[in-house]
């Protein structure tokens, strides 16, 4: 049944939402570089898509897909919390059936999952799904188009207002100089001499140039003091990064200085612990692969084949990208240690395996360094 809703889920979402959903986890069609819904094949694709994301392998990263969704949308997380009852006049009316459905089914609650078995099987008796889905549909694009219409209003509105304002602006200047002026005129007449009228006038304008000037000199000045005053705490805002940095670098020179000599270390033991190898011959070789072998589960494929030259360990790989199947749990319980590559598994997967396996037989490394190393300090 399960299966079932997933796949009505899905042909409902439209061709965006079937491409983001297929770049998101990562489904790819042969034949097909890139998903895009614009492509005049997309309709071939699309089935494929949706065929491919149903199937067991995908279907955690699909559910994961749907509920960061839910999770970026606190009204659609919600949902999971409203009663049957509740959901049932929401539908159709507030939102779309298959966002619904989506957002429960995609729960690790067994209660939602219920939940939207219960509210599929009777939209489907009576034969509401379409139906209420193609009517949340028509709604939401009438508040879409709204929207654009109230949007499109507004931006006109305030392009006039703008153009209003440039207009009184462009009246206040110019009542101003004229007012200036005005005023200007008056002092002169009042003050006018005829024998010194040509003296004060020139001694008035170059008075005013000089008033100008110094009101120049005094905005620079200003703009200077407020340029030093806001690059001070910048220069030394930078100061300290550059000194952190320097800091950090020498830090990473210091760690790749250990990390060479660690590696000049093992190569050494590694030479000096063949040697001693081929010295003992044949008879201690016998010995060794005659000695039972520890059984040892790797979380993570380390992708060098050198851990395959000790020959004291029985070694069984598990990629760490994905959780454990029951075969390989088993594997896991009968295995002597589980070593896990913190370097090469997820963070979430890292932690439900510490859940499973008990922590006295597990060891984990963050390099790979640390797990030649390790395996080479066992066959001493």
């Amino acid at each position: 049944m399960e299966k079932e809703i997933w796949k009505w889920i899905l042909n409902s979402f439209s061709d965006e939402g079937i491409a983001n959903l297929a770049q998101a986890v990562g489904i790819k069609i042969p034949g097909f570089r890139q998903v895009n819904p614009q492509h005049k094949k997309f309709k071939i694709v699309r089935p494929k898509i949706i065929h491919a994301a149903l199937q067991q392998e995908l279907v955690q990263k699909f559910h994961e897909f749907i509920e960061s969704f839910a999770e970026e949308k606190s009204e659609i997380d919600d949902l999971k919390d409203k009663s049957f009852e509740e959901l049932l006049e929401m539908v159709g009316e507030e939102i779309q059936p298959s966002i619904v459905l989506g957002v429960l089914l995609s729960s690790q609650d067994e209660e939602h999952q219920e939940k939207a078995v219960q509210l599929y099987t009777k939209l489907k008796e009576e034969d509401k799904l379409e139906l209420l889905e193609q009517q949340a549909d028509e709604k939401a694009n009438e508040i879409e188009h709204d929207d654009i219409k109230d949007h499109k209003a507004f931006v006109e509105l305030k392009s006039k207002l703008q153009a209003s304002q440039q207009v009184i602006d462009k009246l206040e200047k110019r009542l101003a100089i004229i007012e200036q002026k005005n005023e200007e005129l008056k002092s002169k007449e009042a003050k006018a001499q005829a024998a010194l009228k040509t003296e004060k006038k020139r001694s008035k304008e170059e008075k005013a140039v000089l008033s100008q000037e110094i009101n120049s000199l005094k905005g620079e000045v200003g703009s200077l003091k407020h340029q030093v005053k806001s690059i001070s705490p910048e220069k030394d805002l930078l100061s300290k990064q550059i000194d952190s940095q320097k800091k950090t670098l020498k830090n990473k020179d210091e760690e790749i200085n250990r990390l060479n000599a660690l590696t000049l270390k093992l190569r050494t033991d590694l030479e000096k612990f063949t040697i001693q190898q081929e010295k003992l011959g044949t008879t201690q070789e016998n010995v060794v692969q005659n000695s039972p072998k520890v059984k040892v589960v790797i979380i993570g494929d380390p992708k060098n084949t050198r851990i395959r030259n000790y020959h004291k360990y029985e070694l069984f790989i598990v990629e760490g990208t994905e959780l454990p199947d029951e075969e390989t749990l088993a594997v896991i319980a009968n295995a002597d240690q589980v070593w896990l590559l913190t370097y090469k598994v997820p963070r979430s997967t890292q932690k439900h395996i510490r859940n499973l396996v008990k922590s006295d037989k597990t060891t984990e490394f963050s390099t790979f360094v640390e797990l030649e190393d390790y395996m080479l300090k066992g066959m001493v």
